[in-house]
């Protein structure tokens, strides 16, 4: 067992504050060689910061980094890549116009200024290298020419290549899809064959109950338990430990009897939809399944005015209207809440404050703008409201973790008061706790007669949240489903549905979330 042997790397009661915020304490952890040992916790429980103080990005507050049971201390990732511990990137660091073989020399540390090495040295050494991890890439190849899970790959061969008897991964599966995912994962399996430490971060707890032989959960900073997986009773056990509660399940709404709010029929755009009707009634959430790109989100676009429909009709309670800009989808009573939120929702660099008052009517109207009284204490209260944890008011909203951003968000359209309510992926990159705490926001706006669109590549979410589905495969409705039809296996039928030609990457695609 693990007692026998001694750790290759370890803490000591390690903390780590930046400024008056505490963000790692007392952590203390060891890393056995031949083992994987997965994190897991929300957004902001410390998951990446205990890394960076492992890998020499962030030195502790306090507390110790041991390597081999000796004292170490890494002022920056350099020092702690020769003690042989390597930090994989999500999104690979490399040159995209240079070759594979020219990154891996860089990779390596073999580049050495004044130094000249042919094209065909650098790519036999290369060669070599990707033979000896058994990784076949052409090391001619340019680096922009592959996949993010190749790049991945060609990051972690130079980590080995360099030696490196720690691994660590932070959410290396984001980008990548199932099938790279499970050849990921045998790479991950033959580096603990060959007695290396990984450490696995993921949001995915499917991911972690298959790859680890430990887990260790970390809770707002602090830690709340390290267990053998076999200890682990299931996904829903994490999730507890992770946000020290259970997760209600759905309770089916009785909407529709208020009215219909949304009504489209024969909603169609060249290339991206055809002939869509639906209805969505007053205190009803209407979900969207499907895969990426079957046209859902394109849909939404057409409703808030972003991209409108080449033909087909829009009513609101009955009135048909034209939304041709998000300024008049706006002005009707209708949020959108986009699925980037870094590209399409928020205004990174300005205060909390800023963005959660983006979107008032007032600022679109012709009427005065918000007073500053007026608007600190309209702020405060949404800030309270809607449980979004900030150091201020006046912080940047780039400071915060996703699931607080998305908060702000959501709570910035709901001081529109709007009738209408289009999700589209509104806890992508949120964490467990904060999703809880949005998917009872979104419960509270339709029992309060609000009508909410969720568009989710999530099914757990989106058979969890919605009242009734409607899945699109390619551009087309193929399957209205409510009540006891609503099941993961019909959503997947309907949303390949029409998909013959590339069933495989499609139903790959999917099952993703």
């Amino acid at each position: 067992g693990m007692s026998e042997r001694s750790p290759v790397l370890s803490t000591r009661s390690v903390s780590k504050a930046f400024g008056p915020t505490v963000v790692l304490q007392d952590i203390t952890v060891d890393l056995f060689p031949g083992e994987v040992l997965s994190l897991v916790g929300e957004n902001g429980a410390g998951k990446s910061t205990l890394m960076k103080a492992l890998a020499g990005v962030h030195q502790p507050s306090r507390g110790a980094v041991l390597v081999d049971g000796q004292e170490a201390t890494f002022r920056n990732p350099e020092q702690a890549q020769e003690a042989g511990i390597a930090l994989i990137h999500q999104e690979p660091i490399s040159f995209q116009d240079l070759t594979v073989g020219q990154n891996i020399e860089i990779g390596i540390g073999a580049l050495r200024p004044g130094v000249f090495r042919s094209p065909k040295d650098i790519a036999s050494r290369a060669q070599a290298i990707l033979d000896q991890f058994d990784v076949a890439l052409d090391p001619d190849a340019p680096m922009a020419s592959l996949s993010i899970a190749d790049q991945q790959l060609v990051e972690i061969v130079c980590s080995l290549a360099r030696d490196a008897r720690v691994i660590i991964m932070d959410e290396p599966t984001a980008p990548l899809t199932p099938s790279e995912t499970e050849r990921l994962f045998g790479f991950v399996r033959q580096l603990r064959d060959q007695g290396r430490a990984v450490v696995f971060i993921s949001h995915r707890l499917n991911e972690i109950m298959e790859i680890s032989d430990r887990v260790m959960v970390l809770r707002d900073g602090g830690h709340v338990a390290t267990l053998d997986i076999g200890a682990v009773e299931g996904v829903d056990h994490l999730v507890r430990l992770m946000i020290g509660r259970d997760i209600a399940p759905h309770e089916p709404r009785d909407a529709g009897r208020a009215g219909v709010a949304l009504a489209c029929r024969g909603l169609t755009r060249a290339g991206h939809y055809r002939d869509v009707s639906f209805e969505i009634h007053k205190g009803e959430i209407l979900g969207f399944g499907g895969l990426v790109g079957a046209g859902r989100t394109a849909v939404a676009e057409a409703l808030f005015g972003i991209a409108p429909a080449d033909a087909g009709d829009i009513a609101l309670n009955g009135t048909p209207v034209s939304l041709t800009t998000p300024t008049s989808a706006i002005a009707q009573g209708i949020a959108f809440v986009a699925e980037d939120r870094a590209k399409d929702g928020l205004f990174l660099s300005m205060p909390v404050a800023t963005n959660i008052t983006a979107a008032n009517r007032a600022s679109f109207a012709t009427g005065p703008v918000l007073a500053p009284q007026k608007e600190a204490a309209v702020v405060a209260e949404a800030i309270r409201a809607h449980g979004v944890k900030t150091p201020s008011a006046s912080s940047a909203i780039s400071n915060l973790s996703g699931g607080n951003q998305q908060k702000a968000i959501i709570a910035r359209w709901l001081l529109n008061d709007p009738e209408i309510l289009i999700l589209d992926e509104p806890t992508r990159g949120v964490d467990v706790g904060a999703k809880e705490e949005i998917y009872a926001k979104i419960n509270a706006l339709a029992d309060a007669g609000r009508a909410v669109l969720l568009i989710s590549s999530d099914m757990a979410e989106l058979l969890a949240l919605s009242d009734r589905v409607m899945v699109f495969c390619e551009g087309a409705v193929t399957a209205e489903l409510k009540g006891a039809d609503m099941t993961e296996d019909n959503v997947m039928r309907a949303a390949v549905a029409g998909a013959h030609e590339h069933l495989g990457q499609h139903v790959d695609a999917g099952a993703a979330s």
